[in-house]
């Protein structure tokens, strides 16, 4: 709607105009200027701040006026306030003026203002020697003649861009040597200056600083996430600023009928991947949403004859599913599964069908994720208590003096051990249950031998990321700024973010194990199948979301190898950590 109204110039400029004037002024002007020619009768403008040159009126909250004095006008021109909109941060001492936020980062632009002066000024005045060569005290000193005659011998032997030498070996005579002479930019520190500037900056208009400062533990993912933590925590709150205070105060200078707003449009920026997009819609509609022909045309191909109607297959409108790609135990998965055809007698069956199937899920509760993730936080407190005092210590001949693995792998595993047992009894309890077995036909005992495997393993793996995340905050290759940089914040970051998620995926990986283990024992020839259930992340794989809904026999691998979720006998750490995927059961 804005842009019908704006003449000398677009939506875009305008609004980059708006959202700049308040990061810069901590205030903006928006001019509703009488034109005739407009449908609504004005057009809009930015009015810089630096033009305003006073404010009148009774009210302390809000002008009745404004003073404007352009750069090239002859005179002042008072406008009302039924003529202009003010969009302006919060001042505490003002409520009609916005504060500046340029204003607080005032000593440390001035610092670094001053900082890339003095720089400009060493390169200006200092010297330009890289080397420089000396001679002995006791020898006989050049005669002028003789200093520019090896000056100039040296130079077209070994410098310039015709240098006969250049690239070979200088002979030196006399007792001669060559120097070098370098320019130290780290003693200066101008890059760390650089770099706490563009921190502090970053800090006072809500950005991460890796947005504008990115790090070598930069990936794809994390920049993604910045990308949309831009749209909602940066310029979320100035969006919803604007959106405001144009409806109430714009809106009715334009005479814009009551019940019409004015929105951003943030479709484009927060719709994501196309396919992501393509997913939510599908899901969200039950069914494909575009034609053959509108696919085509994409493509940049002709149409086809019956091409405009929407196919719909029989599995998504009498199978329940939200497309045609989500897991159904009909569907063939590798070849696994034998196909059966969806019509006729069959397709009127169907719901008969499936309800008497019996279903199962490894799902672990967050009761069970919580429990596991306090087992790990004592353990880190405890390890980092026993650790951080003697991590000063050097290495001997075998290795680390502050690390024990030994000690470590057996405490922890001995920590989630009991943890375990419970919880893969419970789940396994409760899967069969809900197959309508009996579960006096589960022994416990069987499992233990095994569950302490798991809890071997885990400890071992998650005990290495300790060690390795240790000696690199030792080695100062961790950025400065992250919670891992030192010996401490390896621990603290364990204690807040890595327990939470390690019990997380163990609780996963016990609850699936589990319930594969409870067919196992009550009904290992039923015909019973499992599906792996893809449960998206903040940071999906796309190896896991490809293989949702992919069913097997519950006595076979998965295309990946894994038995189920979280299997550490066949998938690696990068497969395992972080994963909340699950394994389904289904028995006829």
């Amino acid at each position: 709607m804005l842009s019908k109204k704006i003449r000398d110039g677009t939506s875009y400029e305008l609004k980059r105009a708006i959202v700049s004037d308040l990061c810069i002024y901590g205030r903006a002007y928006l001019l509703a200027l009488a034109d005739e020619s407009m449908p609504s009768g004005y057009q809009l403008l930015q009015l810089p701040p630096t033009w305003v040159t006073g404010y009148h009126g009774t009210s302390s909250f809000a002008p009745e006026s404004i003073d404007v004095f352009p750069p090239n006008g002859a005179y002042q021109v008072r406008i009302p306030s039924d003529f202009f909109v003010i969009f302006h941060n919060y001042n505490p001492s003002l409520p009609d003026q916005g504060a500046s936020p340029v204003a607080a980062l005032r000593a440390t632009l001035t610092e670094q203002i001053e900082s890339d002066r003095y720089r400009t000024q060493v390169w200006h005045r200092g010297g330009r020697v890289n080397t420089y060569v000396t001679r002995p005290k006791d020898v006989r000193p050049f005669t002028s003649e003789q200093r520019d005659k090896w000056m100039t011998s040296f130079h077209d032997a070994w410098a310039g861009d015709k240098a006969a030498h250049a690239g070979g070996t200088l002979l030196l005579e006399d007792g001669m040597e060559i120097k070098s002479f370098a320019f130290n930019a780290r003693d200066a520190q101008w890059a760390q200056a650089k770099k706490f500037s563009r921190e502090d900056v970053s800090g006072i208009y809500h950005l991460k600083p890796q947005m504008i400062w990115p790090n070598e533990g930069s990936t794809y993912a994390s920049e993604k996430e910045n990308s949309r933590a831009l749209y909602n925590d940066t310029l979320g709150p100035i969006i919803a600023q604007i959106t405001e205070r144009a409806n109430q105060f714009l809106l009715p200078i334009l005479g814009e009928p009551e019940g019409d707003y004015i929105e951003f449009d943030m479709s484009a920026k927060i719709k994501g991947s196309f396919e992501e997009q393509a997913t939510v819609l599908q899901t969200a509609t039950g069914g494909p949403y575009m034609t053959r022909n509108e696919a085509r045309a994409q493509l940049n191909l002709p149409s086809i004859d019956g091409g405009d109607d929407l196919i719909v297959p029989m599995n998504v409108t009498l199978g329940g599913q939200a497309s045609p790609t989500d897991s159904n135990p009909l569907k063939p998965r590798d070849g696994t599964v034998k196909p059966q055809q969806i019509s006729g007698k069959d397709a009127s069956s169907l719901s008969e069908e499936k309800s008497a199937r019996r279903k199962a899920r490894g799902h672990p509760t967050k009761e069970n994720s919580d429990e596991l993730s306090r087992v790990l936080q004592k353990f880190f407190a405890r390890q980092a208590r026993s650790v951080l005092p003697q991590i000063g210590a050097k290495k001997d001949a075998e290795g680390q003096t502050w690390w024990n693995a030994d000690r470590w792998d057996q405490e922890l595993a001995d920590d989630l051990s009991p943890v375990i047992y419970a919880q893969s009894e419970l789940a396994a309890k409760k899967a069969i249950q809900q197959l309508g077995l009996d579960p006096s036909l589960y022994d416990v005992g069987r499992t233990q031998a095994y569950l302490r495997k798991i809890a071997e393993g885990r400890a071992h793996g998650i005990n290495g990321i300790t060690l390795e995340e240790l000696e690199a905050a030792l080695a100062g290759s961790v950025d400065p700024s992250a919670l891992g940089s030192t010996p401490h914040g390896v621990f603290e970051k364990a204690q807040s973010e890595r327990s939470d998620n390690s019990g997380s995926s163990i609780a996963t990986s016990v609850a699936g194990w589990s319930v594969l283990e409870a067919v196992h024992q009550t009904a290992p020839d039923r015909g019973v199948t499992k599906t792996w259930i893809h449960n998206p992340s903040s940071n999906p794989r796309s190896s896991h979301a490809r293989m949702d809904g992919e069913t097997v026999p519950y006595n076979k691998p998965f295309s990946n190898g894994a038995m189920w979720p979280g299997d550490t006998g066949a998938l690696d750490a990068s497969e395992i950590a972080h994963c909340h995927c699950e394994v389904e059961v289904t028995m006829p």
